[in-house]
């Protein structure tokens, strides 16, 4: 096989996994971990070899939304974890239309895991309470409680790459 066939499905099929790690940690713990995101830019690093890029776009972007997320976070509406991703992520995107549709596609997702998430709070306490009265809620679960909005970022960035929408990855 040609590496410029299999090196984007390789690449795509590792940032699959990083989005799966991403669900599975920030709704069981709340935690984007560190080595996920540097795992995320190590990738990248070796992708610069293998896919076309412009790494100096790609900074821009990722400086851009490092801002912005900085800012989000002083005002206490992003976790730091949230915010090292979406800048990891913004590599991958780099500066075009795709970094505006994963951070529209972000926000819509985040918006919709809210209402989903307190709903959830809503209805799910009272029926846990009454069958398993023991148990403590999930934190998910619990009122006043942050939501991971990690899931959010992974659900955007795995609907990029489901349909094909990650430049780097672009087979031409």
């Amino acid at each position: 096989m040609d590496v410029h066939v299999t090196a984007p499905l390789c690449f795509q099929l590792a940032l699959t996994l990083a989005m799966l790690w991403v669900i599975v940690s920030d709704t069981r713990r709340y935690i984007i971990s560190n080595k996920l995101n540097l795992v995320i830019l190590a990738l990248y690093t070796v992708g610069i070899f293998f896919l076309p890029t412009d790494p100096l776009l790609s900074l821009a972007a990722a400086g851009a939304l490092l801002f912005f997320g900085l800012g989000l976070f002083a005002l206490g509406l992003m976790g730091g974890g949230d915010v090292k991703l979406l800048v990891v992520l913004s590599l991958w995107t780099g500066w075009s239309m795709a970094t505006v549709t994963f951070l529209m596609l972000t926000a819509i997702s985040g918006g919709v895991l809210v209402l989903m998430i307190l709903l959830l709070r809503f209805l799910l306490p009272p029926l846990c309470n009454k069958l398993w009265p023991q148990r403590r809620l999930p934190r998910l679960l619990t009122r006043k409680e942050p939501v991971p909005y990690g899931l959010a970022i992974a659900a955007a960035f795995l609907w990029l790459l489901a349909m094909d929408k990650v430049p780097m990855l672009v087979q031409s």
